[in-house]
C-alpha cells in the first residue's frame, strides 16, 4: 500500500509520514493540496509500482475538486482506493471532497470521537473550533479543535468565518442575477478554491514590494503605479515593475462578442507570463506589481460566470494556475486595493464588472491578516494630485513596517 498526505499537515512532524493522534506512524508521500494530479505522477515514478494494489489518500477534505478525477483514474487502473477525511467543517458545512468521494465509495465507514463536553460520552459527529478562525483550512490539533455531539456543539464552538463558504453576501449574489447571471453560479462562486497560497513573511530588512489591485479595470491602477515609481526613485531606490493585465485586452462587450478560445488562451498566457516575470524579479530592487496574480485568477472566474469561457476551460485553467507553483513567491509587503461604488462603469456596469467586483472582494476578505492592505477609494485617485497623495500614504505605511530597511525609515 502507498499512502499520500497533504503537505500542509505538519501538526506533529514535517517528515513524510502519517502520524496519528496517539503516536502511530506510517510512511507517506506528501502532496501539494492544490496539485492532486501529483498523486498520479509520483505513483508512476515509484520503482515498485507494479506490486502496489492499494492507494490511501489522507485528509481528502483539504483537496480541490481535481482530486475526484485523480481517484477515478486510480480506479480505472484497478487500484483499491482508501480515502479518509472529515465530512463537515467546524461550521457544519461540506468540507472539501469527502462527501463526493463517499458517494463514489463501495463502502463507507464513519468513525466518531467522544464528545468533549465534560461528562458526555455520546458519539461526536461535529468538529468545533476553540478559537476564531479566519479561513476554513487552518491546520491544528487539540489546541484548536475538538469533537462535539449535537447537544453540545453550540456550547463548545467558537464561531468564525469559513473559507469554504466564500464570504460573498447573498445581497451581492442577488444583485448579480439582475445582470442576467445564471442563479446556479451563486453556489459555484462560494465553492471555488480562491488562491491564497503565497506566503506572508515578517523577515526584516528588504526593499519594498507593493502590489496594486482593485474592484475591476480602469480603476487608476496604472496611474498610481507610475506615481509610486516616481516617489521611490526620488528616494534613490532602484525600481522594477510588472504591469500586465489580461483584461486590458478583453474589456467590454457581452459574452457573445468574445471567442471563448481566445479568452481562454489569454488567461493561460497572462498567468504564465506573470509567473515568469515574478521569477525574474531582483531582491535588490523595490517592486511594484500592477494586478496581483490572484486577481488574474479572479478574472478567469468572472469570465466563466458571464459565459466568455466554459466551465471545462476554467477547470483546465485552474489546474494550470495552481500547478505553476505560486507558493514559491512571497506575498507583497503592501496590497493596495482600489474600491469603487456600484457605478464602476456607467450607471449600470456590465455583468463582467459586477461579477469581478464581488469575486475580488471575496478574495480580499480571505487573505492572510498579516498582509498590510491599504484600501483606496477610486474617487480620491481621480482628484487633482490624488495619486500623489495616495503614493505618499503608501510610502509612509511601508516605512512603518518591520520589514523596511532601517536606513529607509529615517
Amino acid at each position: 500500500m502507498v499512502v499520500f498526505k497533504p503537505d500542509i499537515d505538519t501538526r506533529y512532524t514535517d517528515r513524510p509520514v502519517l502520524h496519528t493522534h496517539d503516536g502511530v506512524e506510517f510512511p507517506a508521500i506528501k502532496i501539494g493540496i492544490n496539485r492532486p494530479t501529483e498523486i498520479i505522477k509520483k505513483l508512476d515514478s515509484l520503482p515498485n509500482k507494479a506490486k502496489i494494489k492499494t492507494i490511501a489518500i489522507d485528509e481528502v477534505n483539504l483537496y480541490p475538486k481535481g482530486l475526484i478525477g485523480v481517484v477515478n483514474k486510480l480506479l480505472e487502473r484497478g487500484y483499491q482506493v482508501i480515502a479518509t477525511g472529515i465530512l463537515l467543517d467546524t461550521e457544519k458545512g461540506d468540507f472539501g471532497q469527502t462527501s463526493a468521494l463517499m458517494g463514489m465509495a463501495e463502502t463507507v465507514e464513519a468513525i466518531y470521537a467522544k464528545c468533549a463536553f465534560t461528562g458526555c460520552l455520546k458519539p461526536a459527529p461535529y468538529s468545533f473550533a476553540k478559537k476564531v478562525k479566519q479561513t476554513q483550512v487552518v491546520v491544528g490539533a487539540e489546541d484548536l479543535y475538538g469533537a462535539a455531539c449535537a447537544d453540545h456543539y453550540e456550547l463548545l464552538h467558537v464561531p468564525g468565518r469559513s473559507e469554504g463558504v466564500t464570504p460573498i453576501k447573498q445581497a451581492s449574489i442577488d444583485q448579480l442575477v439582475d445582470y442576467g447571471i445564471y442563479p446556479a453560479y451563486a453556489q459555484w462562486l462560494r465553492e471555488i478554491n480562491y488562491p491564497h497560497n503565497r506566503k506572508v513573511t515578517q523577515k526584516k530588512s528588504r526593499w519594498p514590494k507593493i502590489e496594486i489591485g482593485g474592484d475591476g479595470y480602469a480603476m487608476g491602477k496604472t496611474k498610481l503605479m507610475k506615481q509610486l515609481v516616481k516617489l521611490l526613485r526620488r528616494q534613490r531606490l532602484a525600481v522594477q515593475v510588472i504591469d500586465q493585465d489580461s483584461q486590458a485586452q478583453l474589456k467590454g462587450g457581452a459574452a457573445q462578442d468574445f471567442d471563448a478560445q481566445v479568452v481562454f488562451k489569454a488567461e493561460m498566457k497572462y498567468s504564465k507570463d506573470k509567473f515568469q516575470a515574478y521569477g525574474r524579479l531582483s531582491s535588490a530592487k523595490a517592486t511594484i506589481v500592477c494586478v496581483p496574480p490572484e486577481m488574474e485568477f479572479n478574472y478567469a472566474v468572472a469570465n466563466t460566470v458571464v459565459g466568455r469561457i466554459s466551465l471545462q476551460q476554467f477547470y483546465a485553467y485552474e489546474e494550470k494556475y495552481f500547478a505553476l507553483g505560486w507558493e514559491k513567491f512571497l506575498a507583497p509587503d503592501i496590497l493596495v486595493y482600489i474600491k469603487a461604488d456600484q457605478k464602476i462603469s456607467g450607471e449600470k456596469p456590465e455583468a463582467f464588472m459586477a461579477v469581478l467586483r464581488v469575486v475580488n472582494r471575496a478574495w480580499l476578505a480571505g487573505i492572510d491578516r498579516r498582509l498590510k492592505v491599504v484600501e483606496v477609494e477610486r474617487e480620491l485617485l481621480e482628484k487633482e494630485k490624488g495619486a500623489e497623495t495616495v503614493a505618499a500614504l503608501i510610502w509612509k505605511t511601508w516605512q512603518a513596517l518591520p520589514v523596511a530597511y532601517n536606513n529607509l525609515k529615517e
